[in-house]
């Protein structure tokens, strides 16, 4: 499935819901007056066959209908508000005067009573209420909504997983890619180098035998994006001190570095290739973030059993807003770049390490901070 059709297909479904919603609710009311409509005539019809039983000029079939009601509450009070009879209600043993007046008052809220003239000076006043079935109908559209809603939400979710799948596959062919197209200028930079080092002896060259084997890791790392990696326990602060000490030796010296631990025990089950990416992607975001000038502070701490760690830069900051988008695969706000390394940051912690990873704070022209939560391992030692 094409990621670009699921915001439409979000669409259809959302407009096919209201459609049939709005379908729902006008059939439902058309059935309602229908319904009600009927049962108006039925009430007529029972309150004449009443009037013919009172002047005893009755029958056998007004009684036959006096007796077929058996749905439609009725209440009847005389001239002066007493209840003469009723129907289909069950009142309660105690204070029934005051059920009959709180029935009758909102009963009259609906429609005017109908009128029973028994003779000349004497008349009752018949009261009906909705039948249970057409009550029933006002909650039927209400149900059908929330039904249809519901039905509407899982299939939003649906197409959020198959979203998520279709990233996944692109994340893992990209990777993989990746690192297959890194694997042959890799291996003919390492061939090179063998020849210059049977050459030359000179500490450039042993600098140049550390970045290849730099590269060979990073390709390594991309090759293993989309398996679960090997988690063992090590010590989160001496794989960030690893981490530092590789940029130190390769970004401007108008970068300075601290690292702050005030943590009794750093040890985390991780990956330790994997969670040197991490540190190193924050780390070349922030010089790009302080344009290659500034302060990088790593603050090591315990938090419950967390061993939790606050990477802070003294660069350009951002907006509030961006605090979840900058997370997202894509989103980037340099000139170049694709945008994935807090994506793949985000990724490493979240879903291999099933830790957290937020900004905690951040400032225009002051700077950021990043927040990484581990859960605590037990002590090495």
């Amino acid at each position: 499935m094409n990621i670009s059709q699921i915001g439409w297909k979000k669409l259809i479904i959302v407009a096919s819901a209201l459609t049939i919603i709005v379908s729902s609710l006008l059939f439902t009311n058309n059935v309602a007056e229908n319904i009600a409509e009927a049962e108006k005539q039925k009430i007529q019809v029972w309150a004449e066959a009443t009037e013919q039983l009172l002047k005893e000029d009755y029958s056998d079939l007004a009684f036959f209908i006096i007796e077929q009601n058996n749905t439609i509450p009725v209440i009847v009070v005389d001239r002066d508000g007493n209840v003469v009879t009723y129907r289909n209600i069950n009142p309660p043993e105690k204070n029934t005067k005051a059920f009959f007046n709180k029935e009758i008052k909102r009963i009259k809220e609906l429609r005017e009573p109908i009128v029973i003239k028994i003779s000349q000076d004497d008349v009752q006043y018949l009261y009906y209420d909705n039948s249970l079935i057409l009550k029933s109908l006002k909650y039927y559209p209400l149900l059908q909504g929330i039904l249809i809603v519901m039905f509407m939400l899982l299939l939003i979710w649906a197409f959020r997983v198959e979203k998520k799948r279709e990233e996944e596959k692109v994340w893992v062919g990209l990777s993989k890619e990746t690192a297959h197209q890194l694997g042959t200028p890799i291996s003919s930079l390492a061939g090179w180098l063998e020849v210059l080092k049977m050459t030359y002896s000179s500490p450039n060259v042993e600098e140049m035998g550390k970045d290849v084997d730099r590269l060979k890791t990073i390709a390594e790392r991309f090759s293993k994006v989309g398996s679960a990696p090997k988690l063992e326990m090590k010590d989160l602060r001496e794989v960030i001190e690893s981490s530092v000490r590789y940029m130190k030796g390769r970004t401007s010296q108008n970068v300075s570095y601290t690292i702050i631990c005030n943590a009794e025990n750093t040890n985390v089950m991780m990956s330790e290739p994997l969670m040197q990416w991490v540190f190193e992607n924050l780390s070349k975001n922030a010089i790009d973030a302080m344009d290659g000038k500034g302060a990088l502070t790593f603050n090591i701490f315990n938090k419950e059993k967390k061993v939790v760690v606050e990477v802070s830069d003294t660069g350009k900051g951002m907006e509030k807003k961006l605090f979840k988008q900058i997370f997202k695969p894509g989103f980037t706000t340099k000139k170049r770049g694709w945008g994935l390394g807090l994506s793949l940051v985000n990724r490493i912690i979240t879903e291999y390490h099933k830790g957290k990873i937020f900004v905690k704070q951040s400032e225009i022209n002051k700077g950021t901070t990043f927040c990484i939560e581990l859960n605590k391992g037990v002590s090495i030692n």
